[in-house]
């Protein structure tokens, strides 16, 4: 569903986590941080979880590929602009800024206490 772009935030659309198609355009000049897992569940259960569990009311999406032969295109862009060789496992976040690129790259075992003064640094 993405199509190849000079920033995450144009010429890229997913869908989001009730099946509907979302243009990232709709995150200009936002601050997002983007993350691939291997979540156990289909779309439906893994929002029921999140919302009941944690309260989540951000935007989440479905489920695609973020390595190998059917690797999602806003994945190839994130590595591309990450200077990221492989995706190592579940976890790794880019922090993509106002302006749609990647700010910074973390791996797996970095929590999100520990990104929390980029992002704040990004919001400006």
């Amino acid at each position: 569903m993405a199509a190849a772009g000079d920033s995450l935030y144009s010429g890229f659309s997913t869908k989001d986590i009730d099946g509907n198609v979302c243009d990232l355009g709709s995150f200009a000049g936002k601050v997002a941080l983007v993350f691939g897992c291997e979540e156990p569940g289909t779309e439906a259960e893994i929002k029921a979880f999140v919302t009941e569990k944690y309260g989540v009311t951000f935007p989440m999406f479905s489920k695609i590929d973020v390595k190998g032969p059917n690797m999602d295109p806003i994945y190839g862009f994130l590595k591309s602009e990450g200077k990221v060789g492989e995706i190592g496992w579940n976890f790794e976040k880019f922090l993509v800024g106002k302006d749609g690129h990647v700010a910074k790259h973390y791996a797996t075992k970095v929590t999100p206490g520990e990104i929390e003064k980029d992002i704040v640094y990004l919001l400006g």
